[in-house]
Order: structure tokens, then C-alpha cells, then sequence
């Protein structure tokens, strides 16, 4: 078990596609930059510094009918670092401890190495208005969660 960079969205959002829509396009919003600038040859090879996000969610529908989603990977590439993020919806008992026995919410994790940190405070400072935002940079230290501060509009 590797350490992880953990960002927290105190929310009763939890429909799939909504949540999946707004951090993938938060990570889109850190990534297109790079990928414009990418030559049509680097994009064809998949060697440009950023890609696109993609959704994985291989088997993690809990119904037939799509409307619950538990958890899922987005896959990107940011300054060259090819990224994983989890994204759980379901876990609320794992807020319980830190954030009270009513908390709700979403869970998201990365690696912890490289850009990870940075990355996670961009994607959150992005979404502060689904609810409250938090991260905890390496979840094996004693530091905890911080609160991620709202953008100005």
C-alpha cells in the first residue's frame, strides 16, 4: 500500500454523472493547455506533456439502470506525469472519524509523488462550490486535512 494524496468534498452530491462531469472537467481545465500545445504527431503517439482526461468505471455500476456509480478512476497525463485519481462516492463511514458521524461526501486519491499535491489543491480550489473542500497531502504523516480556500468568482 503506497501513500496517497487525499482531497475530501463534504457534499450530498453524489449522482455519477454530475460528480464525474465536474472533476473531469476541473482536471481538463489543468491539462488543455499542454495538450494544445502539443504537436497533432506527440497527441497520435500519446507522448504530448498533458492528455485529456479519461473516465474508467470498468464494473463499478451498482445497478442496471446507471444511476449508481461507487467509485472510478479519471486517467491523465499533467507535465509529463502520467496520473490515476480515484473517486469514491460511497465511503461515507470513512469520513466519519474526521469530519463527524453525519459527514457525506466524496473521496478522491492520487499518488503521492510529484505534482500530486498541486494538482489536488487546483482540482478542489475548483469544485468549493459543491461543498466544503479539504486535502490531506500524504496520508501516512500526522498532518491531517486542510481546508481548501473558495476561488474568487
Amino acid at each position: 500500500m503506497g501513500v496517497s494524496t487525499k482531497g475530501i468534498i463534504l457534499t450530498e452530491e453524489k449522482d455519477f454523472w454530475t460528480v464525474s462531469q465536474r472533476i473531469g472537467h476541473a482536471i481538463h481545465n489543468l491539462t488543455v493547455e499542454g495538450w494544445r500545445a502539443a504537436t497533432l504527431e506527440e497527441r497520435a503517439k500519446g507522448t504530448a506533456a498533458n492528455t485529456l482526461p479519461k473516465l474508467d468505471v470498468r464494473g463499478n455500476f451498482h445497478s442496471p439502470d446507471t444511476e449508481s456509480c461507487g467509485s472510478f478512476w479519471i486517467y491523465f497525463r499533467y507535465q509529463g506525469e502520467d496520473r490515476r485519481l480515484f473517486i469514491s462516492t460511497d465511503c461515507d463511514c470513512d469520513l466519519w472519524n474526521t469530519f463527524g458521524d453525519d459527514a457525506k461526501g466524496i473521496i478522491m486519491s492520487m499518488g503521492h509523488w510529484g505534482s500530486s499535491v498541486e494538482l489536488m489543491e487546483a482540482i478542489l480550489a475548483q469544485l468549493t462550490d459543491m461543498g466544503e473542500c479539504f486535502i490531506d497531502e500524504s496520508d501516512c504523516d500526522e498532518e491531517g486535512y486542510r481546508a481548501i480556500q473558495k476561488v474568487a468568482a
